[in-house]
């Protein structure tokens, strides 16, 4: 009698257990086997797959579990190939190029033929040369990094635009050099004098010698503007001066840097931020028409300083044809 009443006790506590005890119903999903397999292989495997349940948690899985912990140690999505491929270069994953917006507008038909009439007057002629002393200068909004080691940034697609807008839609001469000058980064002043000084040699009537660079410090706030309904990369010209070497007449590319920024000014307001002074010469005690560029900073996309260099082009251009109205 006390046997047949035991199996009955027993029935209705595992139909109790199997209707208001989620665990059991979990235990039921791990395979049918489980319960019968519980007293002769490892009771702790039905153990963990109801206690969790029972405490309201997920049940975790080891491999998942290991991969997290390592994870969180090494500051890496390990369930995420890109991602992890992405940290192990030690660079941040790029964020997404700005939507395309309408052209910019470009220069007044007048500007347009002043500078195409420079070109007709010494059609043979380079008259604006462009370098690149830090070469591996890049974009971190596109690029994920702010330099690249022994090979061209995107500060030399900048230059490749320039020259490009100079040459097809003002017919202006121009040499680019996309030599890799700052490899060493330390020698990169000492390297691009030599291609510096190679330019103005075999092109002895340039007027203008660029030196392209983006801005290493400027702050996103400083370092883009609207124009024509698009976002640009704002420009900033650098001067050296002779507080630290020889450079007796750094105040006329002062000058010309004056006159560039002006002419930035009265063609696109807001593109060009100001004209610094530094301590340093780079290079420009080799030629009054010397100048540093800065294109954009590291907190700019590359399409937006890409944008600056058309409208840069076009105020070098009708810098050049004010000076030949001269």
């Amino acid at each position: 009698m006390r046997p047949a009443f035991g199996m009955v006790v027993f029935a209705i506590l595992l139909v109790f257990a199997w209707v208001f005890l989620p665990g059991t119903q979990h235990l039921a999903r791990a395979g049918t086997g489980v319960v019968l397999e519980w007293s002769q292989r490892d009771p702790r495997q039905i153990v963990n797959i109801i206690l969790p349940v029972w405490l309201g948690v997920e049940q975790v899985n080891p491999g998942e579990a290991a991969a997290g912990f390592l994870g969180r140690v090494a500051r890496a999505d390990l369930s995420d190939p890109r991602r992890l491929l992405v940290s192990q270069m030690s660079v941040s994953e790029p964020r997404p190029e700005p939507r395309p917006k309408p052209p910019v507008p470009v220069l007044a038909p007048p500007a347009v033929e002043a500078a195409r009439e420079l070109a007709r007057a010494a059609p043979d002629k380079v008259k604006v040369g462009i370098y690149h002393t830090h070469t591996g200068e890049t974009y971190q909004l596109t690029d994920g990094v702010e330099r690249f080691d022994g090979r061209p940034g995107a500060v030399v697609e900048v230059g490749r635009v320039v020259k490009q807008v100079l040459e097809e839609r003002y017919g202006i001469g121009v040499v680019h050099s996309e030599k890799v000058h700052d490899v060493p980064y330390s020698r990169s002043y000492l390297e691009s004098e030599k291609t510096a000084r190679e330019m103005l040699s075999t092109y002895p009537d340039l007027d203008l010698l660029l030196d392209i660079h983006r801005d290493s410090l400027k702050d996103r706030r400083y370092a883009v503007t609207e124009i024509g309904g698009q976002e640009v990369a704002t420009i900033l010209l650098i001067v050296g001066s002779d507080a630290r070497q020889p450079f007796p007449h750094w105040r006329e590319n002062y000058r010309l840097a004056r006159a560039v920024a002006a002419k930035a000014q009265e063609l696109y307001p807001g593109l060009c931020v100001g004209v610094r002074v530094k301590e340093g010469r780079y290079n420009q005690f080799l030629h009054p028409g010397a100048l540093l560029i800065e294109v954009g900073g590291v907190a700019n996309h590359t399409a937006e300083a890409l944008r600056s260099a058309e409208l840069l082009a076009d105020v070098l251009a009708a810098l050049l044809a004010d000076e030949l109205n001269e």
